[in-house]
C-alpha cells in the first residue's frame, strides 16, 4: 500500500520529510525520489534515498542550496521487486 507523505521541518537548505509507516510482511525498503518538477518519475535520476529499515518513517535531504525548491514522493518496495503506488507528493523546502 503507498504511505502518506508530509513535512517534518524545513528551513533554506534542507527539509525533513516524513511518512506513514508500511507494514507489508514483505517488507524490503522505502525509496524516496526528488525532482524540480512535478509530477515525480519513479527513474534512476530521481532516486534521492533507500531507507531499509521499515521502522524508519524519516528522511533528511540537507543537498539543497538556498532557493532551490523540490517534489518528493516515496514508494515502497518488496522484497520480490514489486512495488506500491506512490505517494502523495509534496513540495519543498520554503523559505
Amino acid at each position: 500500500a503507498a504511505v502518506s507523505l508530509f513535512i517534518v521541518s524545513q528551513d533554506t537548505t534542507s527539509l525533513t520529510i516524513g511518512w506513514t509507516k508500511n507494514d507489508d510482511v514483505d517488507f524490503e525498503s522505502y525509496r524516496i525520489y526528488r525532482s524540480a518538477t512535478s509530477p515525480v518519475t519513479m527513474s534512476t535520476d530521481n532516486l534521492k534515498g533507500v531507507v531499509t529499515s521499515i521502522n524508519t518513517t524519516s528522511f533528511v535531504d540537507d543537498d539543497i542550496k538556498k532557493g532551490e525548491k523540490f517534489y518528493y514522493v516515496v514508494v515502497v518496495f518488496d522484497k520480490y521487486g514489486a512495488s506500491s503506488p506512490l505517494s502523495n507528493e509534496v513540495q519543498g523546502p520554503n523559505p
